[in-house]
């Protein structure tokens, strides 16, 4: 699975400004298919996910904070057992995503020919949320959510 050009932006914004000691490692994950920068090791936790047709599905969490209050996740669905709602996946995570904040940018992209969703969202904390959807070729949908510093 392919965030590259997404994160790649998000965590350039992310570790901007002033030098910090916390080290980034790539984080690479074969299982769910997809590498990713994280400031440290992530914290996994493994997941149902219902679908709106109520299917359960099995996933994944991947979860790091910088050290000046950055969060950063990775959702990761497998749909290999309900490859009929492939279609609506990156959807339904975005109409997830938009119920979190003000929508600041929502558009409809492509990654590497696959559909994706990218939504910045200002979150009622005063901070900010960067995140995409989209379905990989393994039948994995991925969501990719960079939470930042608060807008003034």
């Amino acid at each position: 699975m392919r965030f590259a050009s997404f994160l790649a932006a998000a965590l350039a914004l992310a570790i901007a400004g002033p030098a910090s000691a916390q080290s980034w490692e790539e984080y690479t994950n074969r299982e769910d298919h997809f590498t990713v920068n994280f400031p440290g090791e992530p914290a996994v936790e493994k997941i149902t996910y219902k679908t709106e047709k109520g299917t359960s599905l099995p996933g994944n969490v991947y979860t790091a904070k910088d050290a000046r209050g950055g969060a950063y996740k990775v959702t990761v669905i497998n749909y290999t057992s309900a490859p009929a709602e492939e279609a609506t996946a990156v959807e339904e995570a975005a109409k997830m995503l938009r119920t979190k904040g003000t929508i600041k940018y929502d558009g409809t992209e492509h990654q590497n020919n696959m559909r994706s969703q990218r939504i910045s969202l200002a979150l009622p904390n005063g901070r900010f949320l960067l995140a995409e959807a989209l379905m990989d070729r393994a039948n994995h949908l991925g969501v990719a959510e960079w939470q930042g510093a608060v807008v003034r």
